[in-house]
């Protein structure tokens, strides 16, 4: 991917942060108390400044009372800032003058850029061929594959190329209703849901709990909101197993990583044997593979 290209990405990584920052503090601007709250915080702080001792003490007091506020209410304070993708640039693509991580890592990156030219037939013979041939059975709804499909192992092993490669599949068969996200923009719906009136936020839901597939990438890149997002993905995976629709989903994080991260309740409705088959790609990385000039 070119540079210009990533930096986009990156932008729009940023500009999602801090819309998703903004629209909670909206939201909790509708509540006196929060207002009222935020408001002595900062005068309290002022007169600390100021050489007043006391204030400290009753900004700690003040600060606790934010924070059960704000719990009550399903967030934290670290909801009240952006949470940006990258921590180490803020999203802005470089760090003390140099190109950041983030950056370097989405110029060598180009599998996300073609998700409509990966296709089984376009496979490349690297990515585990009795691998694919599952996938491309589960996409043909084949009775032989089970109903959900779980991928995990290191970056770059071609996770995100087989599931592109499944939902072109689905889309190709029109077998039935496909709905393809990142974790990450996942997650954005779940925290638009979480804010919404009932009406809209009920119908948003029941979209994602209903559609015949549900395919999600990357695992584990999304940012956590505290009563949002690790609720409502075990949620979700509940939902849609007990009635029965595919999930299929990535992640680079190991399965000690994951029940760390989402609960082992949740870990257990992504990776239930019964109805889900777990499989762990391995090998080097795909994308830094070089091709070996012809002979």
């Amino acid at each position: 991917m070119d540079k210009n290209s990533a930096l986009r990405i990156i932008k729009n990584r940023k500009y999602a942060a801090e819309e998703r920052a903004y629209e909670i503090n909206l939201h909790l601007s509708g509540f006196e108390r929060f207002g009222k709250l935020t408001a002595l915080i900062h005068k309290l702080t002022i007169d600390e400044i100021k050489g007043d001792f006391s204030a400290r003490q009753k900004k700690i007091v003040a600060e606790k009372e934010l924070s059960e506020f704000l719990a009550s209410l399903g967030f934290s304070e670290e909801d009240l800032k952006p949470r940006y993708f990258c921590k180490k640039c803020g999203d802005t693509g470089f760090y003390e003058g140099l190109p950041c991580k983030c950056l370097t890592e989405l110029m060598g990156e180009t599998e996300r850029s073609r998700g409509d030219e990966m296709t089984f037939e376009n496979a490349e013979p690297s990515i585990n061929s009795k691998f694919m041939d599952y996938c491309r059975k589960y996409a043909d709804n084949s009775e032989e594959c089970k109903l959900n499909l779980f991928v995990y192992g290191a970056a770059g092993t071609g996770k995100t190329y087989a599931l592109n490669a499944i939902k072109n599949r689905l889309l190709q068969n029109e077998i039935g209703s496909v709905l393809f996200f990142s974790a990450f923009d996942l997650e954005r719906e779940f925290l638009k849901i979480h804010l919404s009136d009932p009406f809209s936020g009920e119908k948003a839901w029941n979209a994602l709990t209903r559609a015949d597939y549900l395919i999600i990438d990357d695992l584990g890149t999304e940012p956590i909101h505290q009563n949002v997002t690790v609720e409502s993905f075990f949620n979700l995976f509940d939902k849609r197993a007990c009635a029965l629709k595919h999930t299929v989903a990535t992640t680079n994080l190991t399965n000690a990583d994951l029940i760390a991260r989402y609960t082992a309740r949740t870990f257990s409705r992504l990776t239930n044997a019964e109805n889900t088959l777990a499989v762990e790609l391995k090998g080097a990385d795909l994308r830094h593979r070089t091709k070996k000039s012809p002979v």
